[in-house]
């Protein structure tokens, strides 16, 4: 499989100066750090939670202080790239794909008018498209299939004053579906064992995460062979939820790593995932 043309860029002029960024001030984590010892104890303890303080002071304050570059200053050979294809059961795979300079956790690059993202397999050549959330720049696009072995190419195409990189790969593990092993069970208390079973069981290793408003976040990783038993003391209640109920979901991640065009010089990662969600009502244990 050869690399679909890219669009001519000889019509298109190169855009004007990318306009300065600066550092916004987060009033949000302001107000937080002000009223820290106005609150009382519990509800501090609440706020505590990973997802109800660190999401909201800790990830917006990276969002606003995140910086920018335009790719018309950048040498490929100077980006890190980040790809990811997700297939999430419906018959299409989504293409995400960052590049940064200084490596994984770098500043976001903005593409300039030359350089352009293509997905394409042997069927389609999709340009991805921008997405930004305030200096964080993203480029996607969607595939119409999420068939296992479907490889997947990314090719970074730029202006002639620099080098592409076109040769990215990576293949589509075999797609799945999940529930939980007893279909007519809906709910767990906390500290039972949880079971879910999956089908198209394959060689290798199934990540999986557990997420809920009222829990501790875990993760873990079991054998591909269609069954997992998450342990009753794995999900636990955070204190100042204690007695209620919530929505948990587990997430499962059947990964296949891919390669990254060595012309980034400074690495790259590129997964393809199958990702399924099972979801049941957890409710108080024991003693809660």
């Amino acid at each position: 499989m050869g690399l679909t043309a890219a669009p001519s860029l000889s019509d298109i002029g190169r855009g004007g100066e990318r306009s300065k960024t600066g550092l916004r001030i987060n009033l949000r984590a302001t107000v937080i750090a002000s009223r820290m010892e106005a609150m009382d104890e519990p509800y501090w303890e609440k706020m505590m939670n990973l997802r109800k303080v660190l999401w909201i002071a800790g990830g917006t304050m990276s969002l606003a202080c995140a910086e920018d570059v335009g790719s018309e200053n950048v040498r490929t050979q100077g980006m890190y790239a980040n790809y990811e294809a997700v297939a999430e059961g419906d018959g299409s795979t989504q293409i995400t794909a960052e590049l940064r300079v200084g490596g994984d956790n770098g500043t976001f690059v903005e593409l300039g008018a030359e350089d352009e993202l293509f997905a394409i397999t042997a069927d389609d050549d999709i340009q991805l498209r921008h997405t930004s959330t305030g200096n964080q720049h993203r480029y996607k696009a969607s595939l119409p299939d999420d068939a296992e072995d479907l490889e997947i190419q990314i090719a970074f195409s730029r202006g002639e004053d620099f080098d592409d990189a076109v040769e990215s790969w990576a293949k589509m593990p075999a797609p799945f579906e999940a529930e939980l092993d007893d279909a007519d069970v809906d709910s767990y208390a906390r500290g039972e064992d949880v079971s879910i079973v999956w089908d198209n069981e394959a060689s290798g290793s199934m990540q999986w995460h557990v997420d809920g408003d009222c829990v501790q976040i875990a993760s873990g990783s079991t054998d591909d062979d269609g069954t997992l038993t998450i342990d009753g003391g794995e999900i636990e209640v955070w204190e100042s939820d204690a007695g209620e109920n919530c929505e948990i979901t587990v997430t499962l991640e059947r990964q296949r790593q891919g390669s990254v065009d060595p012309t980034f010089e400074e690495g790259g990662d590129f997964r393809a995932i199958q990702r399924r969600t099972v979801s049941f009502l957890s409710t108080p244990g024991e003693g809660e």
